[in-house]
């Protein structure tokens, strides 16, 4: 890896810490800017092209930095300015928020900009007197995948479930309309929202379902935005009389969830980065990790997520959480203030303290820069660097890139990722043991070693990719790494592997 001479984008400039950013340098893995690394990852792996392993890792941990320095901290700061930091509040998630007599409209995808104008819509008077027209008691606005958690975070409203759960949903025969834009909208959904008489929006160029309805939003025609958004808000009402009534079945759960979380009021609330600093140094709180990500049907739904925080939680480990993972754990019941009874007695006692839950759910994938930004800070009083401090990055069900993606980001800045299954690294085979006939050695190759050996990663940048399928077993590891890295800086606290 040779060091490279480019300006690397302003954003990693001003936040990423200032050892990390000599690092990189060093590694020859500062990025130009997004749309330059993906080209050059496109080229180098088309037929013809690299095939030196070692070049095309180099441009996987580049590539990661320019996603998280230009779409992460680009997509996060831009909502954030558009429509204002979280706030802090009680509200109600799960199935259960969904009403029979209401119009129920779900939006879902990764971009908040078509839907905050939808929701404002949704609850003019204009659209409140259609739906009473229609013989509907009210609206009900729901979440799906990051487009709710967005709306959760700054409104408030109710998130019901995840890209597991979309089918789920659909089945209750109680959703009027899904308003999709951008990623993680399955490919059945039209077939199986006709079956209930739900209609599908569809507001993204780049996302099309054929026979759904199409309202894209132009970025280049903001003036179309009120117009276009009042018709899908017109849209949604009127599917209510299409709905058949007899295939209502709302599963009767609902959970409370304290929301709202960024990096600013995770500050404050914990009493600033030099408190984080003690919590952790005195063993009140054995570590900080973020568990994140998709699902994936390849295993139990939603299993993993839960049992894996469930554990870690116990072992006062706090947790944030974003995305998919996000809506398992708040339909748990895990980022509610009561669930601190569930918590060790370090971070269970903080937690009551403080009236706050064990698991602060932070927003949509994008807002993984919020603890990225609390790790940076953390690291900045602690005047240890990140790549020491006792974190981990959790994907519990890597289901698509955007997992894999996002815990490469956490790599780079020191951060050791536990993944679940299905795991992005190959398996090793196996090989017979030379002069031992019967018997097998473990077997390795090239990317495995450099990923998940001592003499990859672990080297360059302080951090490597632990893999486990089983929840439980996982939970012990992640109990293994932070002890080793508070072992190491030689802080105070009993770590309890059995917590």
């Amino acid at each position: 890896m040779s060091a490279g001479s480019t300006r690397p984008p302003l954003t990693l400039e001003a936040f990423a810490p200032p050892e990390r950013q000599e690092t990189w340098r060093g590694l020859g893995i500062l990025p130009r800017s997004a749309s330059y690394e993906v080209m050059e990852a496109l080229h180098m792996t088309t037929l013809g092209g690299c095939t030196d392993w070692t070049a095309l890792a180099a441009q996987e941990l580049r590539a990661a930095l320019a996603y998280c320095y230009s779409t992460l901290f680009g997509s996060s700061f831009a909502t954030e300015m558009l429509f204002g930091l979280p706030q802090q509040r009680i509200t109600t998630v799960n199935y259960g928020i969904l009403k029979a007599d209401h119009v129920n409209v779900l939006m879902h995808g990764h971009s908040p900009v078509m839907v905050e104008v939808i929701l404002e819509k949704l609850r003019s008077p204009e659209i409140q007197q259609l739906a009473s027209a229609a013989g509907a008691a009210g609206i009900v606005v729901g979440g799906l995948c990051c487009s709710g958690e967005e709306l959760l975070a700054r409104h408030g409203v109710s998130t019901v479930t995840n890209i597991g759960g979309q089918e789920l949903v659909l089945g209750t025969g109680a959703v009027d309309a899904v308003v999709v834009d951008m990623q993680c909208v399955i490919p059945g959904a039209k077939i199986l929202a006709d079956c209930f008489g739900t209609q599908i929006i569809t507001t993204c160029k780049s996302n099309r379902i054929p026979g759904a309805l199409h309202v894209p939003f132009d970025p280049e025609e903001p003036e179309q935005l009120q117009a276009d958004a009042e018709r899908v808000a017109r849209a949604a009402v009127e599917a209510f009389a299409r709905r058949d009534r007899s295939k209502i079945h709302i599963p009767q759960v609902t959970t409370a969830a304290q929301v709202g979380w960024s990096y600013e009021n995770i500050l404050d609330t914990l009493g600033g980065a030099e408190r984080i600093v003690e919590l952790l140094r005195s063993g009140t709180l054995k570590g900080i990790a973020t568990i994140v990500g998709c699902n994936t049907p390849k295993v139990p739904y939603e299993h993993n997520h839960v049992t894996l925080a469930r554990e870690l939680i116990r072992s006062d480990v706090l947790l944030l959480t974003t995305g998919c993972c996000a809506h398992a754990l708040l339909n748990d019941g895990l980022c509610g203030p009561d669930a601190a009874g569930q918590a060790g007695p370090g971070l269970g006692r903080l937690c009551r303290q403080l009236g706050i839950p064990p698991v602060l759910a932070v927003g949509g994938c994008v807002d993984n820069t919020r603890t990225l930004r609390l790790f940076a800070e953390v690291s900045r009083a602690a005047g240890v660097a990140v790549k020491d401090l006792p974190f981990m990055f959790i994907g519990p069900e890597p289901g698509n890139e955007k997992t894999v993606g996002q815990g490469l980001t956490f790599l780079v800045h020191g951060v050791s990722n536990l993944v679940g299954f299905p795991g992005p690294i190959p398996p090793a085979i196996p090989r017979p043991k030379p002069g031992e006939p019967g018997e097998l050695e473990r077997g390795s190759n090239d990317v495995i070693d450099f990923l998940a050996g001592t003499e990859g990663v672990l080297k360059l940048v302080g951090a490597k990719i632990y893999t486990e399928p089983e929840p439980r077993l996982g939970a012990q590891l992640v109990r293994m790494h932070l002890r080793r890295k508070r072992l190491a800086l030689g802080w105070a606290g009993q770590h309890s592997m059995g917590q």
